[in-house]
């Protein structure tokens, strides 16, 4: 097993004929409001950051400031594709149930109290649609396209802890807790299927780009090394599914769904003498693991999984590694502080990194 320590070489330039490496670039940092909340459009050409301070800022491709506005206790957001569409709204709390749909202007075009606390949120890469997913085990499935805000309630199996809608923004994936598992439903709120799991675990449920995968990972509500993959067909055929003894995972799901990369927390050694190691991963859609990286002296983290399954990790809490699809690294930099969050636009190979210099960076890994 390799640690990414020894993985940190750059190779050297190749002749002038061959095309340009991967490698991490900062393509523009801003000073921002401390942040609860970052997000990208895909394309990287809108950011918004939800502040601390309960501000909700929107910037451009480039980093400049379009708008400002009161976030009203917004804890997170959801956006189109085009970023024209902006739902806010804020997490588990039962004095806030308030929603926001704002345009790309800056404009508050509805709003609306939920029934129950909200758990999550997606908007439709159109626009068009937006769901919200609440504790009483509800969906709102907004249509966005007239003067007025039309909207139905949906009931769910259980409550949606994660809320994703699929390219052409007519089916809803879920994943669910207190009925857990996660399934596909229609928006008229028809079961098109559902994976069942185990009580105990909260599932999160992502599509892949292409629409035609979802990645389900269950966890469990309290701190401990017990966590559930696993990937399914849009058809609700399961692939694989792996319950791995670790703690703090992230994962993500390439575009096209051919690999899944996961980072995560492992304990080893015999009892008085165990100790925590962090590790990086890799599998391919049959769920065989590919490479894994990491170990006593390095921890790698997941950020992104890239175009050409290319993967943006951090360790030593400031220093970002490119890693090409066979696990080597192929560039590095060093930003000047620790990261503190991140947001992710992997189609485009772009990054929003927050860090404890109070600046937000925007970092390319492409060509």
């Amino acid at each position: 097993m390799l640690i990414l320590a020894e993985m940190s070489g750059v190779p050297p330039a190749s002749c002038a004929q061959a095309p340009a490496a991967p490698a991490i670039r900062i393509l523009w940092s801003r000073p921002v409001r401390p942040p609860v909340f970052l997000a990208i459009t895909p394309d990287a050409k809108y950011a918004a950051v939800i502040g601390r301070d309960g501000s909700l800022s929107y910037y451009d491709a480039n980093g400049g400031l379009l708008w400002r506005m009161d976030g009203q206790g917004a804890t997170s957001l959801a956006m189109s594709d085009d970023g024209q569409t902006i739902v806010t709204y804020t997490t588990l709390n039962p004095a806030l149930r308030g929603i926001r749909i704002i345009g790309g202007d800056g404009r508050v075009r509805w709003t609306q109290t939920v029934a129950g606390c909200v758990w999550s949120a997606a908007v439709s890469r159109d626009g068009a649609t937006a769901v919200v997913g609440t504790g009483n085990r509800r969906v709102y499935v907004y249509s966005l396209g007239g003067r007025k805000l039309r909207y139905r309630r949906r009931l769910l199996p259980g409550i949606p802890m994660s809320l994703a809608l699929t390219p052409d923004g007519q089916a809803i994936a879920a994943g669910m807790w207190q009925e857990s598992g996660v399934g596909m439903y229609t928006l008229k709120g028809k079961e098109l299927w559902r994976a069942k799991g185990k009580i105990d675990l909260q599932y999160t449920a992502h599509l892949s780009r292409n629409g035609r995968y979802v990645l389900g990972r269950g966890d469990t509500n309290r701190p401990s090394s017990d966590v559930t993959l696993a990937l399914w067909q849009a058809d609700g055929l399961r692939r694989w599914q792996k319950r791995l003894k670790v703690g703090d995972v992230r994962a993500a799901l390439s575009a096209d769904a051919t690999v899944v990369a996961a980072s995560y927390r492992e304990t080893i050694g015999r009892p008085g003498k165990r100790f925590s190691e962090r590790r990086l991963a890799l599998f391919n859609r049959s769920g065989k693991r590919l490479w894994e990286k990491g170990g006593m002296f390095s921890k790698p983290e997941l950020m992104a999984l890239l175009p050409g399954n290319r993967i943006l990790a951090s360790s030593e809490n400031k220093m970002l590694y490119l890693l090409d699809a066979s696990g080597r690294a192929v560039s590095k930099t060093e930003l000047p502080a620790r990261i503190r969050s991140y947001f992710a636009a992997e189609a485009a190979g772009r990054t929003l990194v927050y860090c404890g210099d109070g600046y937000a960076y925007m970092i390319s890994a492409s060509p």
